[in-house]
């Protein structure tokens, strides 16, 4: 859970604070997460607390896809010379 919710927080550049149950027992503490992956705090397993962060708006984090988003927005997604013309994409109803 915790390996997903920082792949998407930097996939999508957001601020995550995420949060366990309120069970006895649950498989991960409580973080928050920065927008490149990175969790810069978490509380401790199997304990009760609370945590307080900061989020700086003005900081500025590395972006991966700052090079390829002008191309994806415009519709181009893949790295090829153009689209690929084979008979098994045409039929996409049919094994």
């Amino acid at each position: 859970m915790r390996q997903t919710m920082q792949a998407n927080a930097a996939n999508n550049g957001l601020w995550v604070s995420m949060t366990n149950s309120c069970g006895w027992f649950c498989p991960y503490p409580s973080c928050f997460i920065q927008p490149d992956g990175r969790i810069v705090a978490q509380l401790p397993d199997h304990k009760e607390g609370l945590m307080v962060n900061t989020v700086d708006l003005n900081r500025r984090f590395y972006d991966p896809s700052a090079a390829f988003r002008k191309l994806a927005i415009e519709g181009k997604l893949t790295n090829g010379p153009g689209p690929i013309q084979d008979p098994r994409s045409a039929n996409v109803t049919e094994l």
